[in-house]
C-alpha cells in the first residue's frame, strides 16, 4: 500500500472501532452474566492461564492460548456483531440471481442473518461458545464443518475489515481486564436495547459492578 492508502487504512480502523467495540463490550457482558456455565468457564480459563493476580502482566501470547475465550469472542461476533450487514457497490456490470444489475448498485450483505441462519448453525439463537471449540477440548467442533461464508463477522474478500485483528484482541484484552476484576449483576436480564444507525449501537445498558 502507498502512504494514502495505508492513512486512509488508519483513519477507517480508527473511526469505525470506537462505537462497535463499545456495542460488543455490551453485548459480551450481557452474554456472559447471563449464562453462569459460561462466565464460570470464562472465570476458570482466566484463574488457569493469569494466575489470581489480577494485576499480572497480560501478554499476547497467553491471551492467544485462551482457546474459551477465543471461543467466546468468535461466538460474540456471531451471535451479537455490532456490524450487521456490509455495504458494496458495484463498479461494472453483472448477473446476480438471475438479474442484470448496473454499476453504481448498492448491495447490503446481510452477515448478521448468514450466521444466525438454522440452514448453517444448530440453535442459531442461543449463544453458545462451545460451537468454536474442538471435542478434544470440550466444545461441538461445530466450527469445523461450516459451510464457506457461514461466517462472516468482518465481511470477506478483498474489501474484509481492516481493523479485524486488532478488533479480536481489545475484545480478548477487555475481557479478561473486565471478568478477573470485577462481579457484573444485569439490572435487566431479559433483553438488551440498541438501535441500527450504521451500527448497533447499545442503548441503555445498565449493570451493577463490585470488585471480586
Amino acid at each position: 500500500m502507498n502512504d494514502e492508502e495505508i492513512e486512509g487504512n488508519l483513519a477507517e480502523i480508527t473511526a469505525v472501532s470506537i462505537e462497535t467495540t463499545a456495542s460488543a463490550l455490551s453485548f459480551l457482558i450481557f452474554n456472559v452474566v447471563k449464562n453462569p456455565l459460561i462466565l464460570e468457564k470464562l472465570h476458570a480459563e482466566i484463574l488457569k492461564v493469569f494466575g489470581s493476580d489480577i494485576n499480572s502482566t497480560i501478554t499476547y501470547e497467553a491471551l492467544e492460548s485462551c482457546r474459551y475465550l477465543d471461543g467466546l469472542i468468535k461466538e460474540l461476533l456471531r451471535h451479537s456483531n455490532p456490524g450487521p450487514f456490509n455495504l458494496r457497490v458495484l463498479e461494472s456490470y453483472e448477473n446476480v440471481g438471475n438479474y442484470h444489475w448496473s454499476p453504481g448498485t448498492w448491495f447490503f450483505v446481510d452477515n448478521h442473518r448468514i450466521m444466525n441462519n438454522s440452514k448453517y448453525w444448530n440453535e442459531p439463537m442461543k449463544f453458545n461458545p462451545d460451537r468454536f471449540l474442538s471435542e478434544e477440548h470440550g466444545g461441538t467442533n461445530e466450527f469445523r464443518n461450516m459451510c464457506k461464508n457461514g461466517y462472516v463477522p468482518f465481511g470477506g474478500g478483498l474489501r474484509i475489515c481492516p481493523g479485524r485483528n486488532i478488533a479480536v484482541i481489545e475484545l480478548k484484552l477487555i475481557a479478561v481486564l473486565f471478568f478477573r476484576k470485577y462481579n457484573i449483576e444485569l439490572l435487566d436480564n431479559e433483553s438488551i436495547k440498541y438501535v441500527y444507525r450504521g451500527t448497533n449501537q447499545v442503548r441503555d445498558f445498565m449493570i451493577k459492578v463490585s470488585k471480586r
